[in-house]
């Protein structure tokens, strides 16, 4: 559902603002009551805004295909693994999980980003201890 709308919405040259709700995206013309919404928002949640959301433009046919796979798919395995923990990287390592029967050098480039934002975000993930209560906290 997000990735249609993302891509109506770059289509479309949309302004769409990005708010780290899990996730909402605000449209529209009047800046104003964006800013407003997002004020609101931020009064019953805690919002971290990211700002108006820019899309990368990239043409598939512009990149080289990798000679190796090998290390790409050793990555790819071990980002899947940390998807159960890490639900903030299951979207882009499932969609990396897509092209990995002919990756590209963007393909290896794009988990080489992920890997960087897991070293700057530690402690971010589910954890699971091996004893004690099976409820989650936040």
């Amino acid at each position: 559902m997000v990735w249609t709308l993302l891509a109506i919405a770059a289509k479309r040259d949309w302004v769409v603002h990005c708010l780290d709700v899990n996730n909402a995206f605000l449209h529209g013309d009047d800046l104003q009551k964006i800013q407003e919404m997002k004020e609101h928002l931020d009064k019953r949640f805690s919002l971290k805004d990211l700002g108006k959301l820019n899309f990368a433009s990239y043409r598939v046919n512009d990149d080289v295909a990798l000679a190796d796979a090998t290390r790409y798919k050793q990555i790819l395995g071990q980002l899947q693994y940390l998807t159960i923990t890490r639900l903030d990287i299951a979207c882009a390592v499932n969609l990396l999980s897509q092209l990995a029967a002919s990756p590209e050098h963007v393909h290896m480039v794009a988990a080489e980003i992920i890997l960087h934002y897991l070293k700057c975000t530690p402690g971010q993930g589910i954890v699971l201890a091996s004893k004690g209560s099976l409820e989650l906290e936040a």
